[in-house]
Order: structure tokens, then C-alpha cells, then sequence
């Protein structure tokens, strides 16, 4: 693993350790849109990239890491939607892209 690698891991930790510190210090209900919204999709979107990444670079992974990576960037862009929508009625665009999880997830 690259040096570059290791520190976007470490970066994805960090956003988690922040996220995880605004959960516990939050007051009951409280939402944001900011971090509960764009910056969990943006999260997910990076951690595909990731998986992605390794299925352009490892040809012994490559079908596992794309099927997964395609999986994770269907949910993050289902969360992406249902930020932009804000609570759409069910079943809408989101509800079609996490569904569209399912079956790329359990080929890989």
C-alpha cells in the first residue's frame, strides 16, 4: 500500500472519528444537513472510490473490488439523492439506487 493510500485511509478515519465526536455531542434530534447529508454521501462516494481504485490496480481483485465499488457508488449516489430531495415520498429515485445495491453487493 502506497503512501498515498495510507493517508487518505487515515484522512476517511478522521472524518469518521469527527463524525462520531458530532454524533455523541449533539443534542437529541439535531441534524445537519452539512454532515448528516453531504458528508456521509460524500464518505460513501470516497470509500467506493477507493475499492474502485483497487479493482483498476489488483487484476487478482478486480472483479470482487468492481461489483462492490459499483454497489457502494449506487448507495452513496442514493444518498447524494435523497439529500437533494430532502425526505422524498417513497418509492423514489433513492429508494431505486440503494436497491441497486443488492445485487451488484452479493455478486461480489
Amino acid at each position: 500500500m502506497g503512501g498515498g493510500t495510507k493517508a487518505f485511509y487515515g484522512f476517511l478515519g478522521l472524518i469518521v472519528l469527527g463524525y462520531a465526536v458530532s454524533l455523541v455531542v449533539r443534542a437529541t434530534g439535531d441534524t445537519s444537513t452539512l454532515v448528516d447529508g453531504w458528508g456521509v454521501a460524500s464518505f460513501e462516494l470516497l470509500a467506493s472510490v477507493l475499492v474502485l481504485t483497487r479493482a483498476a490496480v489488483s487484476p487478482r481483485d478486480r472483479r470482487f473490488c468492481l461489483a462492490l465499488g459499483i454497489g457502494m457508488c449506487l448507495w452513496a449516489l442514493g444518498d447524494f439523492a435523497n439529500t437533494i430531495e430532502s425526505g422524498p415520498p417513497t418509492p423514489s429515485l433513492p429508494n431505486y439506487l440503494w436497491a441497486g445495491f443488492f445485487p451488484v453487493g452479493y455478486i461480489g
